[in-house]
């Protein structure tokens, strides 16, 4: 089972609740590498703390027209985490291009990464 903080017990102790994960696609490598892969950036309880998040991102870099845009393209979703028989559970629905589990989604609710100039770090 995956480690849960005690803010996340103490919140689920009144049943189940959603949060939202926000995960990064590498546009460059969507385009030139290995496909699109999906991934978790960071995590919150509330909708808006996520499109806060994600509006402080940069915006994929443009350096010609002809170029492909490269940084990240960030998308949201809801998961539903519940306690049942003294375990931490999780309707995850991860998609055929995500790549996380239920320890990286804590761990981003834990610590979000973070922006540093256009690079994301974490």
């Amino acid at each position: 089972m995956a480690d849960a903080s005690a803010e996340v017990l103490s919140r689920l102790s009144g049943g189940p609740r959603q949060l939202w994960l926000v995960l990064y696609e590498d546009v460059y490598e969507t385009t030139f590498g290995d496909g699109k892969f999906l991934y978790p950036a960071a995590a919150f309880w509330s909708s808006e703390d996520a499109l806060r998040w994600m509006a402080a991102a940069p915006p994929p870099i443009r350096r010609t027209a002809k170029e492909c845009a490269l940084g990240y393209r960030l998308t949201m979703k809801p998961v539903s985490l519940s306690m049942a028989d003294g375990r931490l559970k999780a309707d995850l629905s991860v998609g055929p291009c995500e790549r996380y589990s239920l320890a990286d989604v804590l761990r981003r609710l834990a610590q979000p990464m973070r922006f540093e100039g256009d690079v994301l770090r974490g």
